[in-house]
């Protein structure tokens, strides 16, 4: 693929770390998806297996945006990555056993509409019971934030006069605004990827944590909290027993912001 712009000198390094965060989210999507499909009535069943792809292209979408500086459309990609995260969960665990095509006639209503309150009534089960409400809110200002630009707004439009005053225009960013879309993609992502964990057996998801060694995996996720809660739930396995310390203090001291 050729990209219409070479990134400048000064933003290469937060650029790189853009696609990092949103290749590895990708992958985990997709290992999740392609574990869970062991399973024989995954393809009919399981709402994953129709919108993976979307997924993916959505992560790709968000890298090669932010690559080009064009942050507001990452943002409402960002708005329509996690509402598909909260709907699937949902969706999934109120029908496991239904058809594709019947989880689309009973949950028509939810799927069609933007409301994500939806949330509230998902299963964490692989988040500490004190953690799950905490973890609502804050998907809800995630939701928020990034709703600002899915119309025009002010805060928008602000945005956009403190930018001419300076002296810039789209695609000339500075290494700061660069830094804070990746805070913004690096949450979301995380988030996001929360719901889909939730959407699929645990032991998918304890596959993807959960390192051969007992190690958890390595990965720019792994840096949000609620990730490092999602492979908290697994140190009850085997593996980790003789490890757990280190397992522990490696989990954490990775964490921003906990």
């Amino acid at each position: 693929m050729r990209l219409s712009r070479e990134v400048p000198d000064h933003l290469v390094k937060e650029v790189g770390q853009t696609e990092q965060i949103c290749m590895e989210f990708a992958r985990g999507v997709v290992f999740l998806a392609l574990d869970n499909s062991r399973d024989p009535t995954f393809p009919r069943n399981h709402l994953l297996a129709c919108i993976a792809d979307d997924f993916l292209e959505t992560a790709v979408t968000l890298s090669i945006m932010a690559r080009e500086g064009i942050h507001n459309a990452c943002r409402r990609e960002l708005r329509s990555l996690l509402e598909m995260s909260i709907k699937l969960a949902f969706v999934q665990q109120a029908s496991v056993a239904s058809s594709t095509e019947e989880k689309m006639t009973l949950f028509r209503r939810e799927l069609d509409s933007p409301n994500i309150s939806l949330r509230k009534r998902i299963n964490l089960s692989l988040l500490p019971e004190p953690q799950r409400e905490p973890f609502c809110e804050h998907v809800g200002r995630l939701y928020g934030e990034s709703s600002n630009y899915v119309h025009l707004t002010t805060i928008q439009v602000q945005r956009k006069l403190e930018q001419i005053d300076s002296g810039r225009k789209s695609g000339v960013e500075t290494l700061e605004e660069v830094a804070a879309l990746n805070h913004e993609i690096h949450r979301n992502l995380a988030a996001a990827f929360v719901f889909v964990s939730h959407s699929v057996p645990s032991f998918a998801v304890g596959d993807l944590f959960l390192s051969p060694d007992g190690l958890s995996h390595i990965w720019q996720l792994g840096t949000d909290k609620y990730i490092a809660y999602l492979d908290e739930h697994f140190d009850y396995k085997h593996e980790r027993q003789s490890i757990l310390d280190k397992v522990k203090e490696e989990r954490w001291s990775k964490v921003v912001d906990a």
